[in-house]
């Protein structure tokens, strides 16, 4: 889960957003986002700011969308129509398969 971190760097503290999970049944940073020190960051939730806000796009979800959009193509119907199963296959299909490996990128 992720929570608010601060850092003390030179005698000044900064804020981070943290998330923490167990890998090898240790607590381990997983992932670090660098906010900005407390004034900034209490000026921007104050919404006295002027300057423009730089956003960074993090990766959620993005299975869930690959999913959504298999399911309206059919990408995996498609696979599984062209290559014939083998009588003895078991498991999942090629489609699935194929489908998993585009999702993963692998």
């Amino acid at each position: 889960m992720a929570h608010f971190h601060t850092k003390m760097k030179k005698g000044r503290p900064y804020l981070y957003v943290r998330e923490i999970a167990r890998v090898n049944g240790k607590p381990t940073v997983v992932s670090q986002v660098y906010i900005g020190s407390q004034d900034r960051v209490a000026e921007l939730a104050s919404k006295r700011s002027t300057r423009e806000l730089q956003l960074s796009v993090q990766e959620f979800g993005s299975l869930f969308i690959a999913n959504h959009m298999d399911r309206d193509v059919d990408f995996s119907g498609i696979v599984n129509s062209i290559v014939p199963a083998h009588s003895r296959e078991q498991g999942p299909s090629v489609g699935i398969c194929a489908n998993l490996r585009v999702i993963f990128r692998l």
